[in-house]
């Protein structure tokens, strides 16, 4: 049986005794007539209601969950869909190194850390060892991240492997150094790839060679990850050999690409197509401030998502997602995880306001 309460701006929708097997919908936050539909798979006890729990990110999304209609009677559903009358903003968080202000920066705790504060991406940078290992780290040496001294060139990686790269780590200016002796180790892009089987990799490569690109595509070959990387660097001829050896790759702009798009966009003029699939880049470089919101719109246009790097401060993550930015690369995925999920909040609500159950 479906009975309907309006109060002011909220409606719910209540179900007594929900039939197994039957078709009902309810409204979340009570703000949207039959935003969630379902089928009854059984019933049992209490359980927690539904909220955020298939939400998400994106605009649309399936999975299974649990609701509680009014009167303590829980229903366990599945097959879930969400609709909305216009889709929500797609808004990623992209860990710079991962939770790298509160683990050593490109470290399996710093990644597992960012992933488990909400972040979707996971930044990162290679280099090539003496013996063609290609590693995770951000500098060419190994002195500022780690009790060793050299360059990542000159080391094998098996002398890297026995370095603590926890021992730099202070997140209290030298007080203290919580992951000294800890075996933090260096990780190899293979491993990365496989720790986090399905997570986006977004990879700075940081050698200019073609060597470093030919391992690269090797790597991303044996562990299949074409699909779910994304390309960046400096170094043009980089992406050159990277989008001529996979065309299908996802690259973000070099930084000539970028002031080719920014020339093309002060002159009002609409290239055909890019070769890149993503634009990558700070606030302002310099004295020119980059991203506003008609650069992001134009690159929408031209179906170019735009992410912004790097973002630490709560002020800026607003106003950058209000700008309709893509994603944040940050070194801080809690606090841009939170900002992005009151960014979605407030989406909704206004998204569903006086669009209530009769």
């Amino acid at each position: 049986m479906r009975t309907s309460e309006k109060n002011d701006m909220m409606a719910r929708t209540v179900y007594n005794d929900p039939v197994e097997g039957s078709e009902v919908s309810v409204a979340l936050y009570g703000l949207a007539k039959e935003l969630s539909q379902f089928t009854v798979v059984n019933q049992h006890g209490w359980m927690p209601p539904f909220r955020h729990s298939l939400w998400g990110i994106y605009p649309r999304c399936s999975g299974e969950c649990t609701v509680r209609p009014r009167g303590g009677m829980a229903i366990e559903v599945s097959r879930v869909s969400l609709a909305m009358k216009k889709p929500a903003p797609e808004l990623w968080v992209l860990a710079h190194r991962g939770a790298s202000q509160e683990a050593p920066a490109n470290t399996r705790p710093a990644f597992d850390l960012a992933l488990q504060q909400g972040a979707d991406v996971l930044e990162t940078d290679v280099h090539v060892t003496r013996d063609g290992e290609m590693v995770v780290c951000h500098d060419p040496v190994v002195d500022a991240v780690s009790d060793g001294m050299g360059a990542i060139a000159q080391c094998s990686l098996s002398e890297l492997k026995r370095l603590d790269f926890g021992y730099r780590f202070t997140p209290d200016e030298g007080v203290s150094y919580p992951f000294r002796g800890k075996r933090v180790e260096i990780l190899t892009l293979t491993e990365l790839l496989t720790l986090y089987p399905q997570t986006i990799i977004n990879v700075d490569l940081k050698p200019r060679s073609g060597v470093s690109v030919r391992k690269f595509l090797s790597i991303l070959d044996a562990c299949d990850a074409w699909s779910r990387v994304v390309v960046a660097s400096f170094h043009q001829s980089n992406l050159h050999r990277v989008r001529l050896a996979h065309p299908a790759i996802v690259t973000s702009a070099s930084t000539n690409e970028v002031a080719r798009f920014l020339v093309a966009y002060y002159a009002n003029i609409r290239p055909r197509q890019w070769p890149f699939q993503v634009l990558q880049v700070p606030v302002r470089t310099g004295k020119i401030r980059i991203v506003s919101a008609r650069l992001v719109e134009r690159a929408r246009q031209q179906g170019l998502p735009v992410d912004v790097w790097t973002v630490d401060d709560e002020e800026s993550m607003r106003a950058l997602y209000q700008l309709g930015v893509r994603g944040l690369v940050t070194n801080r995925p809690l606090l841009a995880s939170r900002v992005r999920q009151e960014f979605l909040d407030r989406h909704i609500r206004e998204d569903f306001r006086g669009n209530v159950a009769p």
